[in-house]
């Protein structure tokens, strides 16, 4: 019976197996399940590797970012105060020197003395007091102070004092606002924050000397002159003529024209003659007069000039005769002078 059994189960040779109900697993082997147990397995595993290293990025940034916070807050903070700039500073100045320069004035907090790579001091350093107004005290007791062997000292107040920041910003945007400002703001900042101390030419001082200066405007006509003695070489080998100078040019200009009129000496007037006229003025203070005279103006366009000396007991308006001789201009000069009635109203 059991050999029947199996063999109605099993089927008869030749006939096909029994379909199996619809929505029924299939039949698998142990060896399919096994490797599918193994893939679901791995992926999960590939997973879990995965989360773990996002998880381990997120803590690494965290971890970042509160150890640049703590490296912020433990960064030492300048001492409060208030920074004056000291400049003139000797080559082989030091701190200590430049210290015990303003010791006994105030509180100093801090010294700064600026120094090249070698050593050199630069000319200028900052000291810091503890108030404003040991500061101010230090400007006044030792600006323009006279130093042996150098320049009077400068000492200003420091272009920026501790715990300022920079102004300048370098390039790029900056978005942002305050609160209830409609829209993204935007500024653009060009150059870099001026380094604390560097030095600046005040305003009444030029980079240039008169000397300097002087010697280029020398250069500069001898440069001018060349250029122009190339041209005028140039200009006669080109055209075979010689640039005309300027008193030719000036010359030729005014040829053609009429000449000015030189001055003619006046005739000298007759030997012994006697002219009518009329006292014009007389200045007691220069010792002279002018007589007018309608013959000697005619002849010499001028009135006659007459010594003081010849004029006694005459005043001005008075009718008088007179006999003329030239100066050594040429002018009519009175050589005698006679009252003939007394002045006219």
């Amino acid at each position: 019976m059991g050999g029947a059994q199996s063999e109605e189960a099993q089927g008869s040779p030749g006939e096909a197996p029994a379909e199996l109900p619809s929505g029924a697993p299939a039949p698998t082997s142990p060896g399919g399940e096994a490797k599918e147990v193994k893939e679901v397995k791995e992926v999960k595993e590939v997973k879990e590797v995965k989360e773990a290293k996002e998880k381990g990025k997120g803590k690494g940034a965290e971890a970042k970012a509160k150890e640049a916070k703590e490296a912020k807050e433990a960064k030492p903070k300048p001492p409060p105060g208030a920074q004056i700039c000291v400049r003139n500073l000797s080559k082989d100045a030091t701190e200590e020197q430049l210290r015990s320069l303003f010791e006994g004035i105030g509180k100093i907090t801090d010294v700064s003395l600026k120094s090249l790579k070698n050593g050199i001091c630069k000319g200028y350093g900052f000291v810091t007091f503890s108030t404003m107004e040991e500061a101010k005290k230090a400007i006044e007791a030792m600006h323009e102070k006279p130093q042996e062997g150098g320049k009077p000292l400068l000492v200003t107040m420091a272009d920026r004092q501790p715990g300022e920041k920079g102004k300048g910003l370098g390039k790029g945007k900056e978005k942002g606002g305050e609160k209830g400002a409609k829209g993204k703001g935007k500024s653009k900042g060009k150059g870099k924050a001026p380094e604390q101390g560097s030095y600046q030419y005040p305003y009444h001082q030029y980079p240039y000397s008169p000397e300097a200066m002087q010697s280029a405007w020398a250069l500069h006509a001898q440069l001018y002159q060349q250029a122009a003695l190339q041209a005028q070489a140039y200009y006669s080998g080109y055209t075979g003529q010689v640039i005309p100078s300027q008193a030719a040019i000036s010359a030729a200009s005014t040829k053609g024209k009429d000449a000015p009129k030189q001055a003619v000496a006046p005739p000298p007037p007759p030997e012994g003659k006697e002219y009518i006229g009329q006292v014009k003025s007389i200045s007691a203070k220069n010792g002279y007069g002018f007589i007018t005279c309608a013959e000697t103006k005619s002849a010499y366009e001028r009135d006659v000039f007459v010594d003081a000396a010849l004029l006694k007991d005459v005043e001005v308006k008075a009718k008088v005769s007179f006999t003329v001789e030239l100066s050594e201009k040429g002018h009519p000069r009175a050589a005698t002078v006679k009252k003939i009635a007394d002045a006219e109203d």
